[in-house]
C-alpha cells in the first residue's frame, strides 16, 4: 500500500479503489493455498488414501453429439460441455457418496483440470473405510477386470474399452510416430507382461491403474 501510493504521489496521479478478492475466488493464490491446506488436513486425519480416481470428459457422449452441430467440435461450446461434464461428474460422486459403490467413503477430494483444446477432467482420491478397501489382491480383482470383456455377452462394455481404454499401437517395429513414443521406447513401458492376477507392490500401488467407467457395473484397468 505504501509503495502505491509513493508512486502515485510521485507519477502526481491518484489510486484508484482496491478490490481484495476472498478466498472463495476460485485461482487466486488465497484460494491455492485454502484448499492445499484442507487436503494436507484430511490427510493427516485419515491417512493416505484408498483409491485415485481420474474421471475424463468424453466429446462423444449423446448430449453432446445431439446438440452440437455437423459443422461445429465440442470444444467450440464450452458452456455446455461445462454443463454436461458436471451433471456426469455430479453423479459419479453422488454414486461413491450416498450410494457408496465403491464402499463407505469417510472423505474425498477432487479437482478438475482443463486440457488445451478447454474439455475438463477430474482427478479424484478417495478415502475408504478400512473394512471395506481393498487390501489383498483377491480383493482388487473382485472389483477390477483385467481382460477385454466377451463381445457377444457384454456388447456395449467391449464397445467401451476397445474405444477408450486400449493403448497404441507403439513400438519400434509398429509405430514410432506415435505420442507416447521416446526415440524408440514407449514412455508408457507398453506392451505390458502378461500376468495371472494383480500383484501388490512394496510401496502399497497395484501393477496397473484404475479407470471407472460411467454408468458401467464394472472397474477396468488397463496399462499402468
Amino acid at each position: 500500500m505504501d509503495y502505491i501510493n509513493n508512486r502515485a504521489e510521485r507519477e502526481n496521479v491518484e489510486v484508484s479503489s482496491i478490490y481484495i478478492l476472498p478466498s472463495s475466488f476460485i485461482g487466486i493464490r488465497r484460494a491455492m493455498k485454502q484448499n492445499y491446506q484442507d487436503a494436507m488436513a484430511i490427510c493427516a486425519k485419515f491417512g493416505k488414501p484408498t483409491l485415485f480416481l481420474t474421471f475424463t470428459y468424453n466429446p462423444k457422449w449423446r448430449e453432446i453429439t445431439a446438440n452440437t452441430p455437423n459443422y461445429h467440435s465440442a470444444s467450440d461450446h464450452p458452456d455446455m460441455i461445462t454443463r454436461v461434464f458436471h451433471l456426469k461428474k455430479k453423479e459419479l460422486v453422488d454414486d461413491i457418496e450416498r450410494k457408496k459403490l465403491l464402499g463407505f467413503p469417510m472423505a474425498h477430494i477432487k479437482v478438475i483440470e482443463f486440457q488445451k483444446r478447454g474439455l475438463p477432467h477430474c482427478h479424484l482420491l478417495i478415502w475408504i473405510e478400512s473394512r471395506d478397501a481393498p487390501s489383498s489382491p483377491e480383493d482388487i480383482d473382485k472389483a477390477i477386470c483385467e481382460e477385454i470383456p466377451d463381445k457377444s455377452l457384454y456388447p456395449r462394455l467391449y464397445a467401451s474399452v476397445m474405444a477408450h481404454m486400449i493403448h497404441g499401437p507403439c513400438g519400434a517395429k509398429i509405430n514410432t510416430k506415435s505420442p507416447c513414443m521416446d526415440v524408440e521406447r514407449c514412455t508408457k513401458t507398453f506392451p505390458k507382461n502378461l500376468i495371472a492376477g494383480t500383484i501388490i507392490n512394496v510401496n502399497g500401488y497395484p501393477t496397473g491403474g484404475v479407470i471407472i467407467l460411467v454408468d458401467m457395473p464394472t472397474i477396468f484397468t488397463v496399462g499402468e
